[in-house]
Order: C-alpha cells, then sequence, then structure tokens
C-alpha cells in the first residue's frame, strides 16, 4: 500500500526499530548479531526521529496520500512511539528513549483525548502512555492518573463506548472497538495484574501507596514479559 517507508508502532519504524531492539536485549544470537539488530533499530528509530516537527510537536504520517497528518494514535503516530520509548528505557535507562517518551507524552497531552475511547486510535493508548510516563518519575508531566481516569470514566458514562472509525457503529475487536475498552476498565483496576495488549506487558506490586492517592492496595510497576 505505502511503497515509501512509514513510522509509527503497529505498521511501522518504530514498531520494527522496538522489535529489533527487544530481539537484541534479549540475549538471542551472537555478539555480532546483536549489535547488527541494535544498530538496525538505531536505523530505524532514526528514521522516526526525522518525522518529528519541533513547530507542531508531533511526528507526521508519512503514508503516501494522506497530506501532513500529526496523529496521537497507537498505529501510525505518537502514542505508539511514546509506547516503545517508554518500554525501551525500562529496559536501558537509554536517554534517546526518555527524550522520545517525554514529546510523546506531550502530544498525548496535548491532542490525545476526545477522538473515540479505543485502544489504538482511541481515550485508552494515551491512558497506557500516560500512565506508563507517569511511572518514570514522580515529577512527569501531566501526571494526575486520577484525572485521566474520570475524564474516560465520565465520558464512557454520558455518552457509552464510541469504537472504530465509524463511532456510531458497534465494532467488537480488540485493537478498535469493545473488547479493548473492556481490558483497559478491567486494567484501570489498582490491583489488576493483566497485561496491556499495547506491549504485551504485566504489573508487579511495588511498596507504597500510588502517588496522590491515600494509603490502599499496593502500587505497581510495569514488568515487562520476557
Amino acid at each position: 500500500m505505502f511503497p515509501e517507508a512509514v513510522g509509527g508502532f503497529a505498521h511501522g519504524a518504530t514498531g520494527m526499530g522496538w522489535a529489533l531492539a527487544r530481539l537484541a536485549l534479549s540475549g538471542a544470537g551472537t555478539p555480532a548479531e546483536r549489535q547488527a539488530w541494535l544498530d538496525l533499530a538505531h536505523a530505524a528509530f532514526d528514521y522516526e526521529e526525522s518525522l518529528f516537527h519541533p513547530d507542531v510537536g508531533g511526528w507526521r504520517d508519512a503514508r503516501s496520500g494522506v497530506g501532513a497528518r500529526f496523529l496521537p494514535n497507537g498505529c501510525h503516530g505518537s502514542t505508539g512511539i511514546g509506547l516503545a520509548a517508554c518500554d525501551l528505557h525500562a529496559r536501558t535507562g537509554a536517554a534517546r528513549h526518555l527524550d522520545v517518551a517525554r514529546r510523546a507524552a506531550a502530544a498525548g497531552l496535548r491532542e490525545g483525548f476526545g477522538w473515540s475511547h479505543t485502544l489504538c486510535h482511541g481515550d485508552l493508548g494515551p491512558w497506557e502512555l500516560l500512565e506508563r510516563w507517569r511511572r518514570i518519575g514522580p515529577e512527569a508531566l501531566g501526571a494526575d492518573r486520577d484525572g485521566w481516569d474520570a475524564a474516560i470514566l465520565s465520558g464512557l458514562e454520558e455518552r457509552g463506548p464510541v469504537g472504530g472509525w465509524s463511532r456510531d457503529a458497534f465494532t467488537p475487536g480488540l485493537m478498535p472497538g469493545i473488547a479493548g475498552i473492556l481490558h483497559l476498565l478491567l486494567e484501570l483496576h489498582p490491583e489488576s495484574r493483566l497485561a496491556t495488549p499495547l506491549l504485551l506487558s504485566l504489573r508487579e506490586e511495588a511498596p507504597g501507596p500510588p502517588s496522590g492517592r491515600q494509603a490502599g492496595p499496593p502500587k505497581t510497576a510495569w514488568r515487562p514479559v520476557s
């Protein structure tokens, strides 16, 4: 469909780079092979970075025929790019990934809410990104977990779940549909141990109550699945 290179997580350079980086970090292969995978991963991230426009604060959708779009979604936009960066920063501590995560979180706060409720291109993808960004540090930009939860739950109560691109049509699927909305509602629970479909991660307990909340269920931290 798109003969030129495209960015984004689900269909483009970021997802390919993330998978190659994860492969290199897994310990598979020889040292030379792992270095080759890392080199390819960084080349993919370099291409994604070339699509970032500082004046807009987002990454351009490079698919042909779509014009100059800067999407906040998970498949082609800042949410997926930020999720990959958060995951790789948690694994490596690299400043490069931290910087990408910071910019993606800012884009999510600015534009990511109000499209629909789906994991792929709705409110629930940015929720996942911002929750991961919040856990990087208590001073993280826009670390208002209670506010995000309230906005999503209020929208669901007032308008019902909105899924898919057609909005009014019933869409039962996981990424663009009702199944993903139900999954995220379960994940909102402080004691949830569900894996997120977006990055296949579990949560494990960590000491202390969640930031800004009363003592109660234990705070959780992201533990990537091997």
